[in-house]
């Protein structure tokens, strides 16, 4: 070969080397990028406000579907079929010549289950918004920024954490061994729904994606989407209805897309009133795990 083909050869064998090195250094940024959330957790934006956003979404539909999907069975079969219960009585109630043929004794029953059901709600409406806004910050879902579960000295992003608190404070169990992976998630389930419990939500990659629905609350919905017009017409003087509205027209995207839950994955979500004692509600989880025999199950952001 010639001296110059030579010396070309050789450049583009350079060049090669180094575009092949920084592919492979690219591509392994990108696989660490996809790895979110790590033990820091996914990331958010934070903006300082001149006034709240009156935008901040309601979302109230989507925040009962996910109570209600995430409960242990036997609290969500009974919750529902009042839910269903009422609906009727909010129908009767509406037809001339039934109206006050019937006590209201299904939401009479719902009023009374508030105690366990004002919790899931609560955790449920902060944790899938867009975003997360008061006087001072507005948090937004755009990567970059802050990572949510890794405490700082910034002010500002401690603020915005507790913002998010469903998200900054949620536990993630990775990596459940798939024969225990059931009975795991509905022992928290069931936890979740006690009326002394600090647990409030129990998220699996179903339900973030929001995809299995229990066949029971798929049929409540459907029941509200017959029932729309009607329920509706009432909201305004009637809230149970303005609810079941709101489920009615609950869409069927992603509830949490700032998380990807891999197939043996649970995402615990606390209470509210359960953030000054997060040693030890993790430290109930840790004892419900090792009752299963899941020791290698890792706990993020315990």
């Amino acid at each position: 070969m010639a001296p110059r083909a030579q010396a070309l050869s050789s450049r583009r064998s350079v060049v090669s080397f180094l575009l092949g090195a920084s592919g492979g250094f690219a591509l392994g940024c990108s696989r660490a990028a996809k790895k979110q959330p790590d033990e820091a957790g996914p990331t958010f934006a934070l903006r300082t406000n001149e006034r709240p956003d009156p935008k901040s979404g309601n979302r109230l539909g989507d925040a009962i579907w996910l109570a209600l999907a995430s409960a242990g069975p036997r609290h969500r079969k009974k919750t529902i079929a009042l839910l269903q219960a009422a609906l009727a009585e909010i129908e009767a109630s509406a037809t001339p010549g039934l109206d006050g043929l019937f006590e209201p004794e299904a939401i009479e029953l719902l009023h009374a289950r508030r105690g366990l059901l004002l919790p899931k709600l609560t955790a449920a409406r902060a944790m899938i918004r867009h975003h997360w806004t008061d006087a001072e910050l507005t948090v937004t879902t755009a990567p970059g920024g802050f990572f949510a579960w890794k405490a700082t000295t910034d002010r500002r992003v401690e603020h915005a954490r507790f913002l998010m608190w469903p998200i900054s404070h949620a536990l993630l169990l990775r990596n459940v061994p798939p024969p225990s992976l059931l009975a795991v998630q509905e022992d928290l389930a069931n936890e979740s729904d006690s009326a002394t419990t600090s647990l409030a939500l129990i998220v699996t990659p179903e339900l973030a994606l929001r995809r299995g629905a229990p066949a029971e609350l798929a049929r409540l919905q459907a029941d509200c989407r017959r029932a729309r017009r009607l329920l509706d017409r009432v909201a305004p003087k009637n809230p149970l209805a303005s609810a079941l509205a709101d489920l009615a027209g609950a869409t069927s995207e992603p509830l949490i897309p700032w998380i990807e839950l891999r197939a043996n994955d649970l995402l615990v979500v606390p209470r509210l009133g359960a953030l000054a004692t997060r040693s030890t509600w993790v430290g109930e989880v840790r004892k419900l795990l090792t009752s299963h025999g899941a020791h290698s199950v890792r706990l993020v952001n315990a």
